[in-house]
Formats: C-alpha cells, sequence, structure tokens
C-alpha cells in the first residue's frame, strides 16, 4: 500500500463520498461478462506502491464496525468475499460476486490516479470497505427499508454514511453497462470519505458530491475513467438540458446539498447533469481551484452550512460565481458548436470529393501521395487546426494559402480539387474506381 508523504498522495489516493444523505441510482446486473478470474482487473494497480527491494505490501484488515453491523444485518446465509481493499457479502456465487469485486477495485485504482494527480490531501485505507450484493430482490427491499430506510422503488444501489457500507440488488437483466457505471458511482461515494478526501462532518453540495461520483461513471471500466474522460450518457443528457434552456443557475446549484421527497424528475435530472458538467470543466480548466475548494470544505466546522457560506466558499475558491458560470457555460456552447461544425465540414468534404471523382479524366497520372494528414490544415508556424468549411475573417487568407498550395497544378484541376485530395473517403473511393475510370 502506498504511504502518505507531507499529507499527500504519492501515486494515487484515495476517497469517501458524500455526508448525511443516502443517493441511489438504478443497479441491475452486470452479467457475465463482469466475470472475471481471480486477481487483478486488467490495468488495475491497486494502489501498489513502486516499492523498494525487501519491502512487501501489509495487508488490509477485515475487521471493522461497518463489517460487524453487516454480518449482523445480513441474512445468515450470506458468505463474504474479499479482494484486496473490499469485503462483499452475498447471497451470490463466488463467480457472480468477483465480477463486483474487480469493478470496486478498478474505481479505486481510478480514483487512486485522479487523487494524485490533483495532489489531494488524503489517508490509506485503515480496513476493507464493505459492499452487500442481494441476488434476491425481496431480500434486498427487507433490508434496505429495515436498515437503511431506503423504499424507493427506483432505488437498486446506494451508499449509506451511516453504516458505511454500499448496496446493490442484482438483476440478470439486459443492462449490465448501466450496472457498471452504477457501482463505479456508489464505489466513489464510498471511498472519498474514507481516504479523508471529504469529511463526514459537513454536509457538502451535491454539485462536487454527485459530480465526481457522476465523472466516474463508465461502461468501459478496463479503460481510464475519471473526470478526464467523458461519459456520453451523462454528456449527452447535459447538452439536452443546455440547449432546451432547463439548466439551473450556477448560485442555485452551489448551494443545494440535499434532495426533497417533492423534487420533480426535471429538477434531479438537471442536479446531476450539471454536476457531472461542471465539474469536469473544473478539472479540465480550474484544477487549482478545485483542489483549494476542496481542502476549504474540509476546514468548515461540523454540521450543515447556510446558502450565503456556501457561495462564499465556492466565490473564495473559484472567485465571482456568476463569472465562472458565464465562462463555463460559455466552454459549453462552444464546444457544441465546434463538435456541429466539425461534423458538418466533414460531411460537406466527403460529398465535395465524391463529386470530382465522378467526372475525374480517365487518364490523369495518379495524385500525389504526400498529403497532409485527413481532416487538418497546416498552419504557417507548422502547428495544426482543424479544418472546417466556415471561416472567419482572420482565418481566410491563411486557408486561402492551403487552398493554393494544395490544388494540383496543371490544366485539368478545378476548384475544390484540393477538397477531394484531403477527404480520406474520396481518397479510398478514387483507389477503388481508377480501374474502372481508365476503361471508359
Amino acid at each position: 500500500m502506498e504511504r502518505p508523504t507531507d499529507g499527500r498522495w504519492v501515486e494515487r489516493g484515495r476517497s469517501r463520498t458524500w455526508a448525511g444523505l443516502i443517493i441511489g441510482a438504478a443497479c441491475v446486473g452486470l452479467g457475465a461478462a463482469m466475470a472475471k478470474p481471480p486477481g487483478d482487473p486488467p490495468g488495475a494497480t491497486h494502489s501498489r506502491a513502486k516499492l523498494d527491494a525487501g519491502e512487501r505490501v501489509e495487508p488490509i484488515r477485515l475487521d471493522s464496525p461497518g463489517y460487524r453491523k453487516a454480518r449482523e444485518a445480513t441474512p445468515r446465509h450470506f458468505v463474504a468475499h474479499e479482494s484486496r481493499h473490499f469485503v462483499a457479502l452475498s447471497d451470490g456465487t463466488a463467480d457472480e460476486v468477483r465480477g463486483y469485486l474487480a469493478l470496486l477495485e478498478r474505481a479505486k485504482d481510478q480514483f487512486d490516479r485522479f487523487a494524485a494527480r490533483m495532489e489531494l490531501e488524503g489517508r490509506p485505507l485503515k480496513h476493507k470497505l464493505v459492499c452487500l450484493l442481494f441476488f434476491k430482490q425481496k431480500e434486498y427491499r427487507s433490508f434496505a427499508a429495515k436498515i437503511d430506510q431506503v423504499s424507493t422503488d427506483w432505488i437498486w444501489g446506494y451508499y449509506s454514511p451511516e453504516h458505511d457500507w454500499i448496496v446493490f440488488a442484482v438483476t440478470k437483466g439486459p443492462k449490465g453497462e448501466q450496472a457498471t457505471a452504477t457501482v463505479l458511482h456508489e464505489a466513489i461515494h464510498q471511498l472519498v470519505f474514507h481516504t479523508g478526501v471529504q469529511t463526514r462532518q459537513v454536509r457538502y453540495p451535491l454539485w462536487i458530491c454527485e459530480g465526481l461520483a457522476t465523472c466516474f461513471e463508465s461502461e468501459s471500466p478496463d479503460a481510464a475513467f475519471g473526470p478526464g474522460h467523458e461519459y456520453e450518457p451523462r454528456r449527452k443528457r447535459f447538452d439536452r438540458l443546455r440547449r432546451d434552456g432547463k439548466l439551473l443557475p450556477l448560485r442555485d446549484l452551489a448551494v443545494i446539498d440535499q434532495l426533497e421527497a417533492d423534487d420533480d424528475d426535471q429538477h434531479i435530472d438537471a442536479v446531476y447533469q450539471q454536476s457531472y458538467a461542471l465539474v469536469t470543466w473544473m478539472h479540465r480548466f480550474r484544477k487549482a481551484q478545485l483542489r483549494q475548494y476542496m481542502e476549504l470544505m474540509r476546514e468548515q466546522p461540523a454540521g450543515r452550512m447556510a446558502a450565503a457560506q456556501h457561495v462564499a466558499i465556492f466565490e473564495q475558491a473559484f472567485g465571482d460565481i456568476d463569472s465562472i458560470e458565464r465562462a463555463w457555460l460559455r466552454h459549453e456552447a462552444g464546444r457544441r458548436a465546434d463538435a456541429k461544425r466539425r461534423t458538418a465540414a466533414a460531411s460537406d468534404m466527403t460529398e465535395s470529393g465524391a463529386e470530382r471523382l465522378e467526372v475525374h479524366p480517365p487518364d490523369q497520372p495518379d495524385r500525389p501521395s504526400a498529403q497532409p494528414r485527413p481532416g487538418k490544415s497546416q498552419r504557417d508556424d507548422g502547428e495544426s487546426e482543424e479544418a472546417t468549411d466556415e471561416e472567419s475573417p482572420r482565418t481566410a487568407p491563411r486557408a486561402e494559402r492551403v487552398r493554393e498550395s494544395l490544388t494540383p497544378a496543371g490544366p485539368d484541376h478545378r476548384p475544390g480539387d484540393w477538397l477531394m485530395m484531403r477527404t480520406p473517403a474520396a481518397t479510398a473511393l478514387a483507389d477503388a474506381r481508377a480501374p474502372i475510370e481508365r476503361r471508359c
């Protein structure tokens, strides 16, 4: 296990979850694809340090108050299954449970990576974290309602700060990808508190708690995931809310620390999707300020803070909240517009190239093979940028020079031939059609 140096992670870190509330998400079976052989999942390091010769990794102890409570609260036929950092109590088979443990270890590995890069202060795990897996829905419903007071039908997985365990209802349905994202989400909630990245004593706003958890959702856990990687289902839902004008003002989002029983689905959806997009943006463009905010929150007095205090801490770390909102949403609008322009430009280039090939002279020599990278135009300073058909006055002269340099010399060239040369689809089509055209 890696040791902290001067209160910070050497390589990777750990985390906990959000104080005071239980937030659940739908969770269905992982399916056969989740069943992995014993040992480490691909790419996972389980926070192993590169140790000096002769030093070994000491195992984390199993016993903890949460584990003892779980043994007392779960049915007697539940069996304990252990991995390096987690213990799962379940009525499932060893093969079924192994897949979940591998996924939990993967969540820890990627959180450690994130915490190390953020230089977040934290501490090693003191004991294995507890997970409860119910393969019988009736037992899950009874347990969740009686022990954790979770009786909402749509909640299939949750983290209980009070009892310090994560709970999942396992169904063998077709939605394994959704289940994967849910397990990762709840594992991050559990990790952030156990590593001291967040403290149990303070009621955190949901934007940072749910923002972090949603940023670690993934449908491909063998690949890297976390705030530096997009999770498309969340991204698409956020883009839809922004397009429809249904986003919450950032000044309101920043102070929400719980969801009420009478909150409608649209409000809940906005809180989750905006939190995801905001943390993703901050991790990319306000990383130092995000770290400062998390440090400031750990220093607050125990209990629930007033809305004005939430705004004050936010502005102490990030600056004026209205300015931050404008910068964030300006980026989101520009990102969406850029994506649309690139898609339209690629489509136009492909169509233009195909049109040129229809009248391509049969005996024209092959065009030079040394061309700029497809989809890129070469800048005067040696860098490259995405080529688009929409040119601003500032970039138009440069684009004209690119056209001139790419247009074939000779009497047979036509305006627009440079598009055909730069289009991969047109190049492939030209190669396929050449023998036919030469016979015409």
